[in-house]
């Protein structure tokens, strides 16, 4: 059986990691008035390199796996990535939890408008029907107070 035929361990790990995720959410959550951002960020980042480094080892991989040919590249992802998880951390210590993600779920949607602008990826007519009808859910589902004023729901 491949990788790909373990729908079992794919479906226990993404609920596993949808738990995971959830704790920490909760966890930026209740510390996010005590302790400042930079803090928050800063541990969960440097508490992410021990499973990294695990994983790599376990694969035989370590530190080889740590290589790249394209240092620039990783270096962009990084950057964008330490910007958005700044952003998400202080999102969520300024809205309401639940807000918060329900925001996040945009995700996807500004993932395919990325990629059509800096990869330079097709929009078919499926496509943008996608991501209307994936907008109008969000909009309609989210329970959001729409007429509240924006410095209100940052401050």
């Amino acid at each position: 059986m491949s990788e790909v035929d373990r729908p079992n361990l794919g479906i226990s790990l993404r609920l596993l990691s949808g738990l995971l995720f959830a704790g920490m959410f909760v966890s930026v959550k209740a510390v996010s008035e005590d302790v400042p951002l930079g803090q928050i960020v800063f541990f969960r980042s440097l508490f992410a390199i021990l499973p990294l480094v695990f994983f790599l080892w376990a694969r035989d991989e370590f530190p080889s796996g740590l290589a790249t040919k394209r240092p620039a590249a990783h270096f962009l992802r990084a950057s964008c990535g330490a910007l958005a998880l700044f952003g998400s951390f202080a999102a969520i210590g300024r809205l309401n939890l639940a807000e918060a993600l329900l925001i996040a779920q945009l995700s996807p949607i500004l993932t395919a408008f990325g990629a059509l602008i800096f990869l330079s990826e097709r929009l078919s007519k499926w496509r943008i029907w996608g991501l209307a009808l994936g907008f109008l859910v969000f909009a309609c589902s989210s329970g959001l107070n729409w007429q509240r004023p924006i410095s209100k729901a940052v401050a």
